[in-house]
């Protein structure tokens, strides 16, 4: 279960998939620092091997990004489903 961020955290960012806090918190030497903590729906990756030496990877690319990058199978948790059926959704699908 994550652990949700403090109450004195404000929100700074709501988005179609995140939220972001932040909340000034006081280090053990005494100085102030800002943290961060990013919400969003649960997500699953796959480190799937195709046999004893080789690992599954997936070349993604994405609209506004440069180059295509290598990322393994995954994705969002759909409502209802628990994370093991997402994770064989996500890698049958990729």
């Amino acid at each position: 279960m994550p652990v949700p961020p403090p109450p004195e955290a404000k929100k700074v960012h709501q988005g179609k998939m995140a939220t972001v806090y932040e909340w000034p918190q006081t280090l053990y030497d005494g100085s102030t620092a800002t943290f961060e903590c990013y919400v969003r729906q649960d997500t699953v990756a796959v480190i799937a091997f195709l046999d004893r030496d080789t690992i599954l990877l997936t070349k993604q690319e994405q609209p506004g990004r440069e180059s295509s990058f290598v990322d393994p199978p995954g994705g969002l948790v759909d409502p209802g489903e628990v994370a093991e059926q997402a994770a064989r959704r996500e890698l049958f699908e990729e």
